[in-house]
């Protein structure tokens, strides 16, 4: 396996990822498992960081045992399906573009195949290629070409697992996501129904980090005012439109559980009671930011958008 220590430059003190993979687990969604640790090197003590499990077959293994053990109605697996990261760029350099459901085409003597393969990075069954998420993202681009929104209502429903696509869109939106839209997400499709789901990864900036409490809960969407730089990704843009009513009513219910002030509030004092702030003292960087201070202004953000949200949703 993988392992990838944070140093929390852009996320000190890492509660957005301790904290964001824990609401994305308790929506039912597959996440790294997070822990904080010193770094030695060469037996000196270098920085006190976040080990952060590398997405892989192990972890969506783990993911499906615990689905099953949990009595989910997600079918049972007869182990890890196709796992990509989004590792695209806002450009088209090299073999790399945007990963943001556009399709791919041949660039700098590069062919569709070598660009998808690059900008969206495979993480189980490494001797494979990426003819499934390819058929995907092509797939996509002719429904969506037909301007046809039942058709493309009717293609997502049969090509994702719609529950834990929804509850993913509900919990990155409430989060005012930063980085998502070419990059910084995976695309998982599970074995037994051939059905693809998202999963969330680097949410840095996330959580009022970048944008208030009271950024638009549509971030994503074509046109939406709150995308960062107007860039907009082409699936949430879909679901946004042919799911809205099944999204809103999905992040109503999540706003009042799982990412409801109280939830949020335990999930925070569970992450401080990992950390240890003497050892990070007394690393030789020291501390980058105050930690309580950050923890008080996560419990502030998730009080503040609860009402955000609450006030956008329409009334069902």
């Amino acid at each position: 396996g993988t392992v990838a220590l944070n140093k929390l430059s852009q996320s000190c003190p890492g509660l957005s990822t301790a904290v964001g993979f824990a609401l994305f687990a308790e929506a039912g969604l597959p996440v790294p498992r997070v822990r904080y640790r010193r770094l030695f090197i060469n037996g000196g003590y270098y920085h006190y960081t976040q080990e952060i499990e590398g997405p892989d077959e192990g972890m969506m293994e783990r993911y499906h045992d615990a689905q099953a053990a949990s009595g989910s109605s997600a079918p049972l697996e007869p182990g890890a399906g196709h796992l990509f990261k989004a590792a695209g760029c806002n450009c088209d350099e090299g073999p790399f573009g945007w990963a943001d459901g556009r399709v791919l085409e041949p660039h700098c003597g590069y062919s569709k195949e070598e660009r998808y393969a690059a900008t969206y990075d495979r993480k189980t069954h490494g001797w494979a290629g990426p003819e499934e998420l390819r058929a995907l993202i092509e797939g996509h681009a002719d429904v969506r070409a037909t301007g046809d929104e039942e058709a493309l209502r009717d293609w997502l429903a049969a090509h994702f697992a719609l529950d834990e696509v929804l509850s993913y869109l509900a919990v990155i939106n409430w989060a005012v996501p930063f980085d998502d839209i070419f990059q910084n997400h995976y695309l998982y499709q599970r074995r037994s129904d051939g059905r693809w789901l998202f999963a969330p990864w680097d949410l840095d900036l996330d959580f009022g980090g970048w944008k208030g409490a009271d950024a638009s809960i549509y971030i994503g969407a074509q046109g939406d005012p709150d995308n960062r730089a107007g860039w907009w990704n082409l699936f949430k843009d879909s679901f946004l439109v042919a799911y809205r009513p099944e999204f809103e009513a999905r992040l109503r219910a999540l706003n009042g559980t799982v990412l409801a002030p109280p939830a949020v509030e335990a999930l925070v004092l569970g992450v401080q009671a990992q950390w240890s702030l003497a050892e990070a003292q007394a690393a030789p960087a020291g501390l980058a930011c105050d930690w309580e201070a950050g923890a008080d202004a996560f419990v502030r953000f998730a009080q503040e958008r609860y009402a955000v949200v609450n006030e956008a949703l329409p009334t069902p």
